[in-house]
């Protein structure tokens, strides 16, 4: 059998932003690294939490 095969996994990204608005919020929280340009604000705090789940569990989030 071979171990090529993918995984599957929940991703929740918790983000803190000190923004002016939603949209600059959102680009806050999405940006990877420097502050987006254009984009007013500071990242304050960043968690990422990562949980496998089975194939099983997957199907059932996508149809739901």
């Amino acid at each position: 059998m071979s171990d090529n095969k993918f995984k599957y996994f929940t991703v929740t990204t918790t983000a803190l932003v000190k923004a002016n608005n939603k949209t600059d919020a959102e680009r806050m929280a999405m940006s990877t690294g420097r502050r987006p340009a254009g984009v007013a604000g500071e990242l304050i705090y960043k968690d990422v939490e990562i949980e496998r789940i089975s194939a099983v569990e997957a199907q059932e989030q996508i149809i739901g």
